[in-house]
């Protein structure tokens, strides 16, 4: 498995894993909606389908199936420099009766089934997330899958996440004298001299390397780096 490259990843990747440790529901299917590489893409899609159809099996079973989805994150305080929230993940607890009811079901209706992962994943602890909790709506039905001939629930289980901000770099100083215009600070200082944005992505922007000439009209300038946020951008008008 590639490395995850955010804990919105590493947590669905988690949960998946550990439903599928888990010996009480070793006949359940259990499938994580992201594909890991674009190899398995259609053969993921494959599954879900097969899934949603209550015919996907796991160790000879099948008829009842969970679907784990793609976490959501809920900032708690948007104004706050950085994330700081609830980390929100929804499984699909999903059963088509009449092959659940066949010799080869997995002796599990959606509601029970639902009801036991809501007992047992919320004890988890996952580093470095923290504690699984239940969401305040655990156990959802969805009514309109009965019209698709299934019965269907949904299972919201969060954690909450207190990721920390990235470093940022300092603005740069304009100082002007003599008919130039010298700009200082750390990492690669980027200006511009017709009000757009002054960075490496701009290709009206200029990579600040000496002192120029002082511009008519308004300036801005910012600094970046590669491992920092931007600075704030700072201006002046001559």
């Amino acid at each position: 498995m590639p490395a995850l490259s955010s804990p919105l990843e590493r947590l669905q990747s988690d949960i998946e894993q550990c439903l599928l440790s888990l010996a009480v529901i070793n006949m359940v299917s259990i499938t994580a909606v992201r594909p890991r590489n674009a190899g398995a893409a259609a053969q993921i899609q494959t599954k879900i389908n097969n899934t949603l159809a209550g015919l996907e099996a796991r160790n000879g079973k099948r008829g009842t199936a969970v679907i784990v989805g793609m976490p959501m994150l809920a900032n708690v305080n948007p104004a706050m420099y950085g994330v700081q929230g609830d980390i929100m993940i929804e499984l699909r607890v999903i059963e088509n009766i009449l092959v659940n009811e066949g010799a080869d079901g997995t002796g599990f209706t959606a509601e029970s089934l639902a009801y036991l992962i809501a007992q047992m994943i919320p004890q988890m602890n996952f580093a470095p997330f923290g504690q699984l909790i239940a969401d305040k709506s655990l156990i959802t039905p969805v009514p309109e899958a009965v019209m698709e001939k299934r019965i269907e629930y949904r299972v919201r289980l969060k954690v909450t996440s207190h990721a920390r901000p990235y470093d940022k770099c300092q603005p740069p100083v304009i100082t002007s004298g003599g008919g130039n215009v010298t700009l200082s600070g750390s990492g690669e200082i980027w200006y511009t001299t017709d009000e757009s944005y002054p960075g490496p992505g701009n290709a009206e922007a200029v990579l600040y390397t000496a002192p120029f000439a002082q511009p008519s009209g308004m300036l801005r300038a910012a600094a970046h780096a590669a491992d920092k946020m931007a600075s704030d951008v700072v201006s002046q008008s001559f």
